[in-house]
């Protein structure tokens, strides 16, 4: 943010959300749409954060998780000033527990292969130029971190999602 509170012209804000699935393990989520339209007004709002729209980039129900991740690293590397990715979707964990977002594609069986591992996120996030980079996962074990708890460890969450907020 400048001094005036508006966005940086170097700065990127990259809105994810995925509201069908192909697979019914993953039921929809309708309020995900919302989201990303929440988001983006609230981004965009000349009175809260005032982005300039062409810096708000808005990705809907991406098929595959390697055009998404090349989307994000493609956005990620033009970056110098704030990046921001949001995700709202499920996140999913892998057979290692590791955190996996979906794509509308992603399949439940295979959640590191077809879904997009949240490290391969990180790694574009830490390698990016931008001097300030948040990210907010609106997901399912979105506050799981990003390497998979020691064996002698108990997660202090559930390992599948059983909320009534994946089906909203």
């Amino acid at each position: 943010m400048t001094a005036d509170g508006a966005a940086p012209a170097e700065s990127c804000a990259v809105l994810v959300g995925v509201s069908a699935y192909e697979y019914a393990e993953f039921p929809p989520i309708r309020a995900a749409r919302n989201s990303l339209d929440a988001m983006r007004s609230l981004l965009s709002d000349p009175a809260l954060c005032a982005w300039p729209p062409e810096k708000i980039v808005e990705v809907a129900n991406p098929i595959s998780a390697a055009d998404l991740a090349t989307s994000i690293a493609d956005l990620a590397e033009g970056t110098t000033g704030v990046l921001l990715l949001y995700y709202v979707g499920h996140g999913v964990l892998s057979a290692r527990g590791e955190l996996c977002l979906t794509v509308t594609s992603t399949r439940p069986d295979r959640p590191k292969i077809s879904g997009l591992p949240w490290d391969t996120v990180a790694d574009v996030l830490r390698s990016c130029p931008a001097h300030t980079r948040l990210a907010i996962l609106d997901c399912c074990f979105g506050a799981r971190r990003s390497r998979p708890w020691p064996a002698t460890a108990t997660p202090a969450w559930p390992t599948s999602c059983t909320s009534k907020a994946c089906t909203r």
